[in-house]
């Protein structure tokens, strides 16, 4: 027989063995299973007791305990008779509920409040927020105001050279002359209505409509400039103190008194605050070329803030305007900021998956922040009085809370529960418990185990 034949039929024979001998183990471990009933240990046997039928020697004594789970009645205890049965857990011996670790707690009344817990950060209102910059460009020729300066509505904060401005104001005056020769010409026409022909009166007439409109727009273009000025008043000026009036146009009292008003150049612009405030920040420098595109100055009103935080998508449902947050910043030793939800977001951010939430907080005495990170508490739902059981007895399955009472040292009953408020350590429970009962705290999902482990070896 050729050597290469005779490898082949070895490898054939051995791989055949070995086949044989793993079925050999397994048809013996199966009848060695089957003869001495081998099971996997219960959560109860882990713990020193037995399921219902089997035996487990208590320590410490002679006498045999066993864990026994019995359905209640249908409809004790029950909010919908299409729930699932309750049960009762009972434990063979006051040893056996020792080694289980079972502890128990009174059902009390008590004062109660629910929050839901969200990270934010306190900012400007930005109702009383104002980046500043000039309405035309130029040199900045004085600065009044400095950073931590108060400052009330239309207050003056720096001046600026610009040419603009004074184009602006020689075409207004341009636009009163003119307008006041063509209505003199168009009443000189009406006065002698025999030398004139109609057209010449309709084009007088038109040519004054003219003057009105351009001065109307001279007018708005000093508006635009944030400089207003009265027509009608400065109609009634003579000519030369028309210049003067326009010459101090914007220019505060204050830088009146100290130069000539006749040497104050015609081309001054102001830059004026948009409410009562604080200069926050402040980057004029005097005899600087700016334009409108660069912030100058930033004024915030910040007596009132708000608080923005980030609530979970999940916790969002919770969350109501009006309700009360407590923002406590990190870090700072220092009370809770109290303040009320007034704006929130429809929609969710996409990347973090939280919904904004807007309060407004009151600062009269300046010692919050903006910018400062920290948590808010909001205030979703509260009870002076509430029989409440530790949050820890509350076990779930499926949607169905339920608890275990102590009816016997040894007996535990389930009970089901409508919960109610959730505060942090004790939860409201509306149905299902009264004030008095002992709920089980430590070990009540051994007590769940069990009940588990009856319906999954055939129990009812």
């Amino acid at each position: 027989m050729p050597l290469n034949v005779f490898v082949a039929l070895a490898r054939r024979g051995l791989s055949a063995l070995s086949t044989i001998a793993v079925l050999s183990i397994l048809v013996g471990l199966l009848w060695w299973g089957r003869a001495y009933k081998w099971k996997v240990p219960t959560f109860a046997e882990f713990w020193g007791t037995a399921e219902v039928g089997q035996d487990a020697k208590v320590e410490g004594g002679g006498s045999e305990a066993s864990t026994e789970v019995v359905p209640i009645s249908p409809g004790i205890h029950a909010v919908d008779a299409d729930e699932p049965p309750l049960y009762q857990v009972r434990l063979g011996s006051l040893e056996a509920v020792r080694k289980a670790g079972i502890g128990t707690e009174d059902v009390g009344e008590q004062p109660l409040a629910q929050y839901v817990f969200a990270n934010g950060a306190i900012e400007y209102n930005q109702t009383a927020y104002a980046e500043l910059s000039p309405r035309a460009a130029g040199t900045v020729w004085e600065v009044l105001k400095n950073e931590g300066d108060p400052v009330r509505k239309g207050e003056v904060l720096g001046l600026v050279a610009a040419p603009e401005v004074a184009r602006a104001k020689a075409e207004l005056l341009q636009g009163i002359l003119q307008e006041e020769v063509r209505t003199e010409i168009l009443k000189r026409l009406k006065s002698a209505p025999d030398a004139i022909s109609l057209k010449q009166l309709r084009d007088a007439e038109a040519s004054l409509a003219e003057a009105h409109l351009r001065l109307f727009d001279n007018q708005q273009t000093l508006i635009n400039l944030g400089l207003p000025v009265d027509l009608d008043a400065l109609r009634k000026l003579p000519k030369d103190k028309r210049v003067q009036h326009l010459r101090l146009l914007g220019v505060p009292e204050a830088v009146r008194r100290e130069i000539n008003p006749n040497k104050l150049p015609t081309n001054l612009l102001p830059l004026t605050a948009p409410f009562d405030g604080e200069v926050i920040k402040r980057d004029m420098v005097l005899e600087e070329v700016i334009t409108t595109a660069q912030v100058q100055m930033i004024v915030a009103d910040i007596r009132r803030l708000w608080i923005r935080l980030d609530v979970r998508q999940e916790d969002a449902k919770e969350v109501k305007i009006g309700q009360e947050v407590r923002f406590e910043p990190d870090g700072l030793a220092q009370e809770p900021a109290v303040a009320q939800i007034t704006w929130i977001r429809p929609g969710v951010e996409k990347r973090t998956r939280t919904v904004h939430v807007r309060a407004e907080v009151e600062n009269p005495n300046g010692l919050l922040r903006p910018d400062t990170f920290g948590t808010g508490k909001i205030l979703v739902r509260s009870s002076p009085r509430s029989i409440a059981v530790p949050t820890q007895a509350i076990q779930r399955e499926g949607k169905i809370y339920f608890v275990f009472v102590c009816v016997d040292d040894t007996v535990f009953e389930q009970r089901r529960i409508v919960p109610g408020i959730r505060g942090i350590e004790f939860t409201e429970v509306r149905d299902g418990v009264r004030p008095g009962d002992k709920v089980v705290t430590a070990g009540s999902h051994l007590l769940k185990s069990s009940i588990v482990h009856h319906r999954l070896v055939g129990g009812e």
